[in-house]
């Protein structure tokens, strides 16, 4: 019947995550369109913890825990290393000490946030030509830190 002609493509239906239903021709769809979500999502993400990272003369080797520039290899303490690591993942993005707290030390942690301005210090002293005018780790008054990619410019060149 035409009724039952009708009906036929809704009674092939599939079921996803227990309570979502589909016709099979939506399905495909869907699952395409998450599949190719997927995709632009792994595209935008930062490179993987284990990469090393390579700003101008600066490269950071997490697996190693050491940043080399030309010549001189610098070791960092572990803490040092995962701190680096992240804001050299999220170039330019401010960071709240809170927020790096959160994000390097865990959700767990109880100490204060002024541990963060510390590390970020001997970081400085490690990285930067001159910590007091820092080029690559920069102080965003009133909100946080960001890994300044840019700093390469800086460090390739000439210092003013």
């Amino acid at each position: 019947s035409v009724l039952g002609c009708a009906e036929e493509p809704f009674q092939r239906r599939r079921i996803i995550d227990g309570d979502i239903r589909m016709p099979e021709m939506q399905l495909a769809r869907g699952i395409h369109g998450v599949g190719r979500a997927l995709l632009r999502r792994a595209q935008r993400q930062p490179p993987p913890p284990h990469a090393a990272l390579h700003f101008g003369r600066l490269r950071f080797d997490p697996q190693r825990r050491e940043v080399v520039q030309g010549d001189t290899h610098t070791p960092l303490t572990l803490r040092e290393s995962d701190l680096l690591g992240f804001l050299a993942r999220h170039p330019g993005q401010v960071f709240s000490r809170a927020e790096l707290l959160d994000q390097v030390w865990g959700h767990g942690f109880e100490g204060y946030e002024h541990t963060v301005n510390s590390h970020i210090n001997r970081l400085r002293q490690k990285i930067e030509a001159d910590p007091q005018e820092p080029r690559w780790i920069q102080t965003v008054w009133g909100v946080g830190y960001r890994f300044e990619a840019a700093g390469a410019a800086g460090v390739t060149g000439a210092r003013p």
